[in-house]
């Protein structure tokens, strides 16, 4: 039995962030005043202007800026939504909830508007020089993505896989087509382009990438069998990447840090020793913080998978060595009782 849990859910927080495709670039302030300037620009200047292609660039970022703000704004009603709900103001809840639903409406049109500037200046042969191209591109079709155009978003990502193969928003294309064909059920496919981004050293989504590598492994579709050993060895690769370069404090990084220390134990419960896995889980699951000492928790998480797959005497070897790590842990005589449990199951 392998394990069917899929990281959709846990992981949506994650994947709507910086770890999958949201751009990986710094807007400008949102400013309306900058937008009718812009716009006036564009229309007294010629295209043949060097300074046109920048102009359309500049004002795709004024509105995708004030998408930002809009969501944001939109997203902070949750909290007083859910308030309002469980204080019995029901008229309040709603009377929120459209205000939130007009938000999001307002965000879509600028999403639409940024989309539709950035289609001018990627589609026109005479801006085909212009020196952020690839980086227009990258934005069109991660906009084309949010507003629910799928195949007109991975066209656009294909065309920066084939036009710009040196940009530095490549492997954010490839991981729009590995998303894509993992959601489709398609892992042979995903994983490909998941060790596709994987080689990329200095990428914000290779942590992510990685992970999912580990998904794949653990739980492949249909008749292929599960690859325990290249499950774990990608969920460590997980931690070691967000380890690095400076990110352990980031907050992304921190989840994805998380999640792959809870899910590399359901690759270690069918290919490592319970013999060792104090000492590997103390080596992968605590640190770099005070604050992330999951190293107990993730022993408590193996001994119960232990005893989920029948393994029963491994599951006790695990509640034994808790035992010894932490002889005046409250759950000592839990523990016990979770031992003679073993102990009767065999």
């Amino acid at each position: 039995m392998h394990a069917s849990r899929r990281p959709c859910a846990r992981l949506a927080a994650v994947s709507l962030a910086a770890l999958l495709l949201v751009p990986a670039v710094r807007h400008a302030q949102a400013d309306d005043d900058q937008v009718k300037r812009l716009e006036r620009l564009i229309k007294h200047t010629e295209q043949s202007d060097p300074d046109y292609p920048d102009f359309l660039f500049r004002l795709a970022d004024q509105y995708l800026a004030r998408k930002h703000d809009l969501q944001g704004q939109a997203f902070a009603l949750y909290d007083k939504i859910d308030a309002a709900t469980a204080n019995g103001k029901q008229g309040q809840a709603r009377a929120l909830e459209t205000q939130q639903a007009n938000l999001f409406g307002e965000a879509r049109i600028a999403s639409e508007t940024a989309a539709n500037i950035y289609e001018d200046l990627v589609d026109n042969p005479a801006f085909a020089s212009y020196s952020r191209l690839d980086e227009a591109l990258y934005l069109y079709a991660f906009e084309l993505g949010e507003l629910g155009e799928g195949q007109r978003m991975r066209a656009a990502y294909m065309r920066l896989i084939q036009d710009f193969p040196r940009s530095a928003f490549l492997p954010h294309a490839y991981l729009s087509f590995a998303e894509h064909y993992f959601n489709e059920g398609d892992l042979a496919a995903a994983v490909q382009f998941y060790e596709k981004v994987a080689q990329f050293s200095g990428s914000s989504v290779r942590a992510y990438a990685l992970y999912k590598l580990g998904w794949c492994h653990l739980n492949p579709i249909g008749s292929a069998a599960p690859d325990y050993v290249a499950s774990l060895q990608s969920f460590v690769a997980t931690i070691d990447a967000t380890l690095a370069a400076g990110a352990s404090s980031d907050p992304q990084g921190k989840h994805l840090r998380r999640e792959a220390r809870r899910d590399l134990v359901r690759a270690y419960v069918h290919v490592g020793k319970p013999g060792t896995a104090w000492a590997f889980l103390q080596k992968v699951g605590n640190g770099p913080g005070d604050d992330e000492q999951h190293a107990r928790d993730l022993m408590l998480r193996l001994a119960g998978h232990y005893a989920n797959e029948g393994m029963y005497g491994d599951s006790t070897i695990i509640y034994e060595e808790l035992k010894t790590q932490f002889p005046n842990d409250p759950l000592t005589a839990d523990w016990q009782a979770k031992v003679n449990a073993n102990t009767l199951a065999k």
